[in-house]
């Protein structure tokens, strides 16, 4: 007895075999991505509701918690929840140093404190920066507080606040924070520096930096006034309360949105000043 029907070609076998493996390759593909979506979402609500419970936890004010939960919030859009610390660790000294230059690389071309700075110098110092995101009503620097970083502002506002008046307003470009390399006493903030936007900052500590000057000073490479040389419209010197008005800055000043205020404090003021109290002694850069 024979059966009936008809014999499926080989010809036609190897295109339905072909359309079946390419099937399962773009739907293992699409399962990979949608399970990697979940587990990262996951993570993210994780995080969320371990803050919340830890804010009602130790009942922290209301205000508090909405900027807590905002900068969490904020910061994770950022970063996707990478942990870029975790990343660098893995990799070795040379290609950690090569990543840390091109995530500094814009703090490195627009600032001209960088320019006569070698490469080795610029690699010994982009692996001590550390990158800081602020939400708006952030305070950076409190009044009175000891200033033992240099901060270097990429993107945002931020104003500087003494006596309850907005005295200077921080943009892209702007630098602040303390005179290391010329002081060897630790200054105190005369000023708070408030976030008014979203900003990253770009922040190297006092520690790092003078250690890299006596470093690169002893091979005679730059000498500490070279390897940091900044224009004199950008250092800001604020002993006592700024009294210049904007419209009296000098030619040669940042065209940036920034309100600029140049001090117009003699030497001699300078010194009256400084002897008062030595503990009290503060500066702002920019």
């Amino acid at each position: 007895m024979e059966t009936l029907g008809c014999e499926c070609p080989v010809v036609h076998s190897v295109p339905l075999l072909f359309a079946a493996l390419l099937y399962a390759t773009i739907f293992g593909n699409v399962t990979t991505i949608f399970q990697q979506m979940y587990t990262n979402t996951n993570r993210y609500h994780e995080m969320l509701n371990n803050v919340r419970d830890f804010l009602k936890l130790y009942q922290v004010p209301k205000g508090l918690s909405e900027r807590v939960m905002d900068y969490i919030v904020s910061t994770w859009a950022m970063t996707k929840g990478i942990d870029t610390e975790k990343v660098l660790s893995i990799c070795p000294k040379d290609m950690r140093a090569d990543i840390c230059v091109h995530l500094n690389r814009q703090v490195f071309n627009e600032h001209p404190a960088f320019r006569l700075a070698s490469d080795g110098c610029l690699r010994s110092l982009a692996v001590e920066f550390q990158t800081t995101h602020c939400a708006p009503g952030d305070l950076i620097f409190h009044a009175g507080e000891s200033v033992d970083t240099l901060c270097f502002v990429v993107s945002g506002s931020l104003e500087v606040i003494q006596d309850d008046e907005v005295i200077a307003i921080l943009g892209k470009g702007d630098v602040f924070g303390d005179v290391f390399w010329k002081e060897s006493s630790l200054a105190h903030a005369c000023a708070n520096v408030r976030a008014l936007t979203y900003c990253d900052l770009h922040v190297i500590r006092r520690d790092a930096l003078l250690k890299l000057i006596w470093a690169v000073n002893a091979k005679r490479e730059l000498s500490p006034p070279q390897l940091l040389r900044f224009p004199s419209n950008k250092i800001y010197k604020a002993f006592g309360k700024l009294q210049t008005p904007a419209n009296e800055v000098g030619e040669g000043t940042l065209s940036s949105p920034a309100l600029l205020y140049k001090e117009m404090l003699s030497q001699q003021q300078e010194k009256k000043d400084a002897g008062r109290n030595p503990l009290h002694r503060a500066r702002l850069l920019r």
